[in-house]
């Protein structure tokens, strides 16, 4: 008797086990056709590098199967840049920096449907607008100061400075000399 009994609580575990588990095999409910209401981007903002000064432009391609017509705003980083609601951004570099733009792709008839690009990086940087020459009498007023320094102490360098255009001056002639010849 002592062995039905775990017999049949073995059985009752495994009916109970199956019936919990069987939900989990069911048929998926079949895939949701696409809204032919809502946006699909077809081409995505890219960004860039560019010079502080410079224009950038970023673009995004995007339509709605139903015909619709498509409405864009533009964002950066998180705050909302002014109204733009084009397919392209246009950008001057005002500053130094890294940002992220991205555009919401919407249809116009029922706003509510919206989607969001990628995110384009836009790069601005610094030029240094000095010549060759410029950057490379700084390097060599500055090793020359440098080095007399720590040889001979700290006035000396004041007084031997001047006489490093002396050295420099021919050097870099030569140097545009040759940079003149195999241009």
């Amino acid at each position: 008797m002592k062995l039905s009994k775990r017999l049949l609580a073995m059985l009752l575990t495994l009916v109970l086990a199956l019936t919990l588990a069987l939900p989990a095999f069911a048929e998926d409910d079949p895939p949701e056709e696409p809204n032919p209401a809502m946006p699909v981007i077809t081409v995505q903002p890219v960004g860039g590098s560019m010079a502080i000064g410079e224009l950038i432009t970023l673009r995004v391609e995007a339509y709605i199967p139903n015909g619709d017509e498509v409405g864009y705003r533009w964002y950066r980083d998180m705050p909302h840049t002014d109204e733009h609601y084009s397919a392209e951004l246009t950008i001057q570099a005002g500053y130094v920096g890294v940002a992220n733009y991205y555009v919401e792709v919407f249809n116009l008839a029922q706003p509510e449907l919206k989607v969001t690009s990628e995110a384009a990086r836009v790069e601005v940087y610094k030029v240094d607008n000095r010549t060759l020459r410029d950057r490379l009498y700084g390097v060599f007023v500055n090793a020359l100061a440098l080095s007399l320094y720590s040889m001979y102490g700290g006035p000396l360098v004041f007084i031997m400075a001047p006489f490093a255009m002396l050295i420099y001056l021919p050097v870099m002639t030569i140097v545009e000399l040759f940079r003149w010849i195999f241009k």
